[in-house]
């Protein structure tokens, strides 16, 4: 199961780095519209599957790459809430951010308790940006 996982998760980081991502985005690397981002938030929560599932094997390697991941989601979440002038959802996406970025060194660190607990913090970081519901403003 994990050579599987690790095998998923490194074609996905390869095919987003050959064919870039699979949703449209504008000159700032933010996801170009709704739609757009409505994509970019369904391949978010696939990663975000990823890794609670390496965090649960305890595969390190495997919880830093789909971290690594969310990081980059997360700053693409911040630069399409900014464009929009909603700077609540700003705030939640870069503390989102802050912990997938805690999360990748504590898991490039080995550290699996730290990484466990970056992930809860994260997943109520992510869990209070949809309570907003800022795609209805």
């Amino acid at each position: 199961m994990r050579v599987l996982s690790a095998l998923v998760v490194a074609s996905a980081i390869l095919a987003a780095g050959l064919a870039g991502s699979a949703f449209a985005q504008g000159s700032s690397g933010a996801p170009a519209n709704a739609l757009a981002h409505k994509q970019m938030m369904g391949e978010a929560g696939n990663a975000r599957d990823d890794l609670g599932e390496a965090l649960a094997e305890k595969d390190m390697e495997v919880s830093a790459e789909a971290s690594g991941r969310i990081e980059q989601f997360m700053a693409q979440t911040e630069a399409y809430w900014a464009a929009r002038k909603m700077a609540d959802v700003v705030k939640v996406a870069q503390a989102a951010r802050s912990q997938a970025k805690s999360l990748t060194a504590a898991a490039n660190a080995g550290r699996v308790v730290a990484a466990q607990v970056a992930f809860q913090n994260m997943n109520t970081a992510c869990n209070s940006c949809h309570d907003l519901h800022p795609e209805k403003r």
